[in-house]
């Protein structure tokens, strides 16, 4: 009893355990040397989709406040016009659709009514998202 309480204390752990992470993608060019710059700033927000906006200026506004603390804990100063360095912040989303499917598969024979009407299985939706990076979830 003891061995299968662990046991299925170590299998909860694991599936809690893999939990969505959002990716953060980013390059690097091999040969740009970050010594030369002393200042940053940002390319202005901009909108190209008006009807799927997925982040507003506030959470802008908060990734800046974060990309600004990190840049300054590494010698950078902020500068509004004319910067050295110009960090552009751009999210993809993908907009999914959420579906379930109508299978009621209970190895009893399906319903089958007057001049052969039947259940036909099919997927309907049930939600419409949109997911960051279309990126899924990985365990950490």
């Amino acid at each position: 009893m003891k061995n299968s309480i662990f046991v299925l204390g170590i299998l909860w752990t694991l599936m809690v355990a893999c939990v969505p992470v959002m990716v953060v993608s980013s390059d690097v060019e091999a040969d740009v040397n970050f010594n030369d710059y002393k200042t940053f700033g940002f390319y202005k927000f901009n909108v190209e989709d008006k009807d799927n906006i997925f982040l507003t200026e506030p959470d802008f506004t908060l990734l800046k406040n974060a990309i600004t603390s990190e840049m300054e804990k590494r010698s950078f100063k902020f500068q509004e016009n004319n910067p050295d360095l110009m960090i552009n912040l751009g999210v993809v989303a993908q907009n999914k659709d959420q579906t379930r499917e109508t299978d009621f598969r209970d190895g009893r024979m399906g319903y089958m009514g007057q001049r052969n009407y039947h259940w036909e299985s099919e997927e309907v939706v049930v939600n419409k998202y949109a997911e960051r990076n279309g990126e899924g979830g990985y365990c950490r």
